[in-house]
């Protein structure tokens, strides 16, 4: 019988996600269907993703959902806003002084996002001096429906640790992070390419943390960065023809 999904799993899905009412895709990890839907973004990285059931890297109604399930099952789930984004916050709808959008620089129009003060929200309404803005998610009060097909379920640790940094820094190669694990430690070599391994060294306290947490036996993580002096090349023997 097939290992049945648990809490603390580390395993690797595809997923599409949609408001139900509307049917309207807010995210997923498909290319395929995201070409079809004329949904494709430049900034997204697709294809499946691995996730640790329990520890929040999902929304948690379909966290839930993935206990039970198997490697190979499809399913569709329907899930509500409690188990979404949360019902709407009222007290998350506020009315800003229009003065507050002119020192930004900015022109408030309904419909558009801002970010005020380091929160998101989205402009409801422009009335006289004053702007409606509701900070809310989004999706908030929403209902969802999220199709999910089961690939794997990652045993080794240092497939694991991998998917960990996939996870966290989808957006960035980390292919060449090495991983050598010895007893209870284990040491992640960073890739020499400078651009990854800075977002990797602006990540590192989190992976970590994961690491020890969610990794069985390991109680310490070790990052190395390796700088070596560029070999200047060497010139060219010029062509016999030319030494003439």
């Amino acid at each position: 019988m097939a290992e049945l999904i648990k809490e603390g799993d580390f395993v690797t899905i595809d997923y599409i996600g949609k408001v139900k009412a509307t049917e309207q895709i807010f995210d997923l990890t498909r290319e395929d269907v995201a070409k079809e839907k004329g949904v494709m973004s430049d900034n997204a990285r697709y294809g499946p993703v691995t996730v640790i059931v329990g520890a929040k890297h999902v929304i948690p109604g379909l966290d839930k959902k993935l206990v039970g399930l198997k490697v190979g099952d499809k399913k569709t789930f329907d899930i509500s806003s409690n188990d979404a984004f949360g019902n709407k916050d009222l007290t998350l709808v506020k009315l800003i002084p229009r003065s507050e959008f002119k020192k930004q620089k900015l022109n408030p129009v309904p419909g558009i996002p801002i970010n005020i003060e380091g929160r998101y929200g989205i402009i409801q309404s422009v009335s006289g001096g004053r702007v409606k803005v509701d900070f809310n998610h989004p999706l908030s009060g929403k209902e969802l429906s999220y199709e999910v097909e089961i690939h794997d379920i990652l045993e080794k640790p240092e497939e694991q640790i991998k998917a960990l940094f996939r996870f966290h820094l989808s957006k960035v190669d980390t292919s060449e992070v090495d991983v050598k694990i010895s007893g209870k430690k284990v040491d992640i070599s960073t890739p020499k390419t400078p651009q990854t391994r800075r977002y990797i060294n602006l990540t590192e306290e989190v992976v970590a943390g994961d690491i020890i947490k969610y990794i069985k036996g390991i109680e310490t993580v070790r990052f190395i960065d390796v700088f070596e002096k560029a070999q200047p090349q060497k010139s060219k023997e010029p062509a016999a023809a030319d030494a003439k």
